[in-house]
C-alpha cells in the first residue's frame, strides 16, 4: 500500500470511525494508557525532584490526540503525526494544544526544535516496515535529551500468528516485534530498557475456559506441578527506556 492509500486508511480510522475518533480513549486505548500512566508517573516524579523547568513531552504518532491531551498533566506537550488530515482532526478536538504534521525524523531537523525529556510512542512502530523500524527508533532517540526517557507501547510479536488468524482488522503494515527483537532495536539505538509491562488479555482469557485461570484451579495445577502464566497471554508490551 502506498503512502497516499495509507493516509486514506488513517483518515478513515481516526476521523470517520466512531470507535477511534473521539477525544477520549476507547477500551483498548484506556487499558494501554493505564500502563503508560504508571511509567510516566514514576519518571516524572524523578524529574520533579531533580529539575525545575517544565518537563517537555512529545507524543509521536499521536493520531487524533487523545493521549497528547492527557499528557498535559505532566508537562508541556506537543503531538506529531504524519497524516495532515488526522492532525487537522486533532486540532479540532483540542484547539488549545500543539500538533504538527511531521515524522520524528523531520521534526528533529525543524529549525525550532528542542530536545525532549520524554518521548511517548503508542502503537506506531508495528505499522512501519521491518526494514525501516531501526531508523524509526533512532529518530525517536534523536528527539530525547541525554538520559531522557522513551515510553513505547506495541503488540507482542510472540502473539502475532494467533492474532492474525482471528483478526478482522488489519492496518496497511503489521510488522510486530517480539520483546527480544524490540530489546535488540533499543540496544542498537543507545536506548537501555528499564522496565517492561504487559496488558490486555487475548481472547483466551475471555473464553469460557477462563474458569481454569481462577485461583482454586491455579493452586491445583501448581500442586500437580503445572503453572499458568497469565502474562504470556497479554497482547501489548509497554516499555520504558532511557537514552544512554
Amino acid at each position: 500500500m502506498n503512502d497516499q492509500n495509507a493516509a486514506g486508511f488513517y483518515y478513515d480510522l481516526f476521523v470517520q470511525n466512531p470507535m477511534w475518533n473521539k477525544p477520549y480513549p476507547n477500551h483498548d486505548e484506556a487499558i494501554r494508557f493505564g500502563k503508560i500512566l504508571q511509567l510516566i508517573t514514576d519518571v516524572t516524579n524523578g524529574y520533579t525532584s531533580a529539575i525545575h523547568d517544565p518537563i517537555r513531552i512529545v507524543d509521536v504518532g499521536c493520531g487524533r490526540g487523545w493521549l497528547t491531551a492527557l499528557m498535559q498533566n505532566f508537562g508541556t506537550v506537543v503531538g506529531i503525526e504524519p497524516v495532515e488530515q488526522v492532525v487537522s482532526h486533532a486540532r479540532n478536538l483540542f484547539p488549545n494544544m500543539s500538533f504538527l504534521a511531521v515524522t520524528p525524523g523531520q521534526y528533529s531537523r525543524h529549525p525550532d526544535f528542542f530536545h525532549f525529556d520524554i518521548v511517548i510512542c503508542s502503537e506506531v512502530v508495528e505499522h512501519i516496515h521491518r526494514s525501516e523500524q531501526q531508523q524509526f527508533i533512532k529518530d525517536l532517540a534523536s528527539l530525547l535529551k541525554p538520559n531522557g526517557h522513551l515510553i513505547l507501547s506495541t503488540p507482542r510479536g510472540e502473539l502475532f500468528s494467533n492474532w492474525k488468524r482471528k483478526s478482522t482488522r488489519m492496518q496497511p503494515v503489521e510488522d510486530w516485534l517480539t520483546e527480544e527483537q524490540l530489546n535488540s532495536l533499543f540496544e542498537s539505538c543507545d536506548l537501555q530498557v528499564l522496565r517492561r509491562e504487559r496488558c490486555l488479555p487475548t481472547k483466551l482469557y475471555s473464553h469460557p475456559l477462563r474458569v481454569f485461570h481462577k485461583q482454586p484451579f491455579q493452586r491445583l495445577f501448581s500442586w500437580l506441578g503445572y503453572s499458568i502464566d497469565r502474562g504470556d497471554g497479554m497482547i501489548y508490551q509497554v516499555v520504558l527506556a532511557e537514552k544512554i
